[in-house]
């Protein structure tokens, strides 16, 4: 039986500076059935999350909407009113957003978030509880209890996406729709995550309709794949089929640019980078420990506990381990973002390391030091155009004049591959890769010494990860850059890190070249993340995709 049934849908936007509707869908058919795992896999743009959208019937006022058919399990969403959409939204369709910072308020503890989608379809207080901290348990999150309480600020990114998936799946959904789920979560949870999935496939049994850039992930779970491009599907089949022998010019740019055929086996000598010189620590952490203060009967949650690291100028470090791990605690302590913590932190000033404690190192800091964060969402400022967004630290450092930083915007947008007319665009405007470019390219405004990138390709597929690692290359090289690199894809770590620190629950359990910790290391949790890869596979991503 059928679940989902599209038929040649289409989707256009009427926008005030254009006279003929934008048409971002077109002709776009596709089918679900029962307990079938469908990915949909497309670039930055390509349509996917409107597709979602139109599925979730959340497309905004200003869309047109036709399809010969829309249906889910033959009830047909085309006749709904806002109000019965909603109720099957959430009840019949569940909804993982990618960007976890859009699906959960921030004044509301998460547990109460959680509990929404069952507290609408009348379950009490006691039993929906029990229900999510079941769930919080499922999906990986440690100290469920804890988690219930808290506020989305007070976990990582990794921990709020966790949290999404357990409200998503709370009601038993018909239909599990799922933007990137997986995105912002190391391989061993995004293991455990796609494993719950497929059980609650066989149990419920519900579809899933699975939006990724990672085609490893799709050729290992999917039981069909879709590839988007420029609002029209134009390759559709089995996974193995469609990899194996694509037929379509952009599957096959796809296939370039993933790490599906540039595998390198973990037990043969992984490609180190050429060697650095030996030179003075950039930056260097000796036992920092940091611990926050919990609410009520909490007591202090640890983030870090004695973590020492250096990272020498010019060289990137990468930062690896599960979400809550203290990766982004560490970025926040060496920019100066996260104080009261043990232990000392120091930076290169003019050849002399200087401690963060002292206020001239901060002053310096505070243009040499730039953070790009992990929700591009979050990150941006809805109210200001792109433009005003890229001149905000040139016109707060006082960089040049009213012109130069005009100009300055422009090779910004073609630094990381944008087109000029996005300067005029809001935050909203933008697709999730787009949005991330934008916070990149407002990091390297002032030409910064030292990049804090907490997983900045996450979001992006795979096309765009190959430009955007190529772009920090060509910056650290022109700039002697050093780059404090987070991700929990250990085939990015793989392609731009000289030396790899490894964390868990806020401890280094592994350090050293990125080739040693890959390919050698006798640590347990080390060996389970590269055994965690999908399709066993640890690959660099491919740098040589044309823009």
């Amino acid at each position: 039986m059928t679940a989902l049934d599209i038929r040649n849908l289409n989707v256009s936007f009427r926008l005030p500076d254009r006279e003929a509707p934008l048409d971002v869908l077109r002709g776009v058919s596709l089918r679900v059935a029962e307990g079938e795992i469908v990915a949909v896999v497309g670039e930055s743009g390509s349509g996917k999350t409107t597709l979602i959208r139109a599925v979730t019937g959340s497309l905004a006022d200003n869309a047109t909407f036709d399809a010969d058919v829309f249906s889910l399990g033959g009830l047909d969403l085309r006749s709904l009113s806002r109000s019965a959409y909603a109720r099957v939204r959430g009840g019949q369709i569940g909804f993982v957003p990618q960007d976890p910072l859009q699906g959960l308020n921030p004044v509301v503890p998460v547990g109460r978030l959680a509990e929404e989608p069952l507290r609408k379809r009348g379950v009490g207080r006691a039993q929906r509880r029990r229900q999510v901290l079941e769930l919080f348990e499922r999906v990986g999150l440690p100290d469920p209890e804890r988690v219930h309480r808290s506020f989305a600020h007070e976990l990582s990114g990794g921990m709020c996406q966790r949290v999404l998936i357990a409200a998503a799946i709370s009601t038993r959904p018909r239909l599990l729709i799922a933007d990137e789920p997986t995105s912002a979560l190391d391989v061993t949870i995004q293991k455990r995550i796609l494993d719950l999935l497929v059980e609650l496939r066989d149990e419920i049994p519900c579809s899933i309709v699975l939006v990724t850039h990672d085609l490893g992930l799709a050729e290992e779970r999917a039981d069909k794949l879709h590839v988007i491009s420029r609002g029209r599907i134009v390759e559709s089949g089995s996974p193995a089929q469609i990899l194996n022998a694509p037929a379509d010019d952009y599957t096959k740019l796809l296939l370039t640019a993933s790490t599906i055929g540039t595998a390198i086996s973990v037990t043969e000598p992984a490609p180190d980078r050429a060697p650095i010189a030996p030179a003075p620590p950039h930056v260097r952490g000796v036992a920092l420990s940091k611990r926050f203060a919990g609410r009520r009967s909490a007591g202090e949650a640890r983030a870090l506990s004695e973590v020492s690291f250096e990272a020498r100028r010019g060289s990137t470090l990468g930062i690896v381990g599960e979400s809550g791990s203290g990766k982004t605690t560490l970025l926040r302590i060496v920019a100066g973002l996260a104080g009261h913590h043990e232990g000392e932190v120091s930076v290169d000033v003019g050849g002399q390391l200087v401690d963060l404690r002292e206020p001239s190192a901060h002053r310096y800091l505070r243009r040499r030091t730039q953070l790009i964060y992990q929700g591009s969402y979050g990150a941006l400022n809805p109210r200001l155009p792109v433009e005003k967004i890229l001149d905000e630290p040139l016109t707060g450092f006082r960089l040049g004049d009213r012109a130069w930083r005009r100009e300055r915007v422009s090779e910004l947008l073609d630094l990381v591959k944008l087109p000029q007319e996005t300067r005029s665009k809001y935050s909203s405007e933008l697709s999730g890769g787009q949005r991330q470019r934008v916070a990149i390219a407002r990091a390297l405004a002032a030409e910064p010494e030292l990049l804090l990138a907490d997983e900045p390709v996450s979001a992006l597929d795979v096309t765009v990860q190959a430009q955007i690692l190529e772009l920090f290359r060509e910056v650290q090289s022109r700039f002697n850059l050093t780059l404090l690199f987070v991700s929990h894809d250990l085939g990015v770590i793989s392609e731009v890190a000289d030396d790899t620190l490894v964390l868990l629950r806020g401890e280094v359990v592994d350090s050293g070249s990125t080739a040693r910790v890959l390919r050698d290391s006798d640590n347990p949790y080390v060996r389970e993340l590269v055994d965690a890869i999908p399709g066993g596979r640890l690959a660099p991503v491919s740098a040589t995709v044309a823009p």
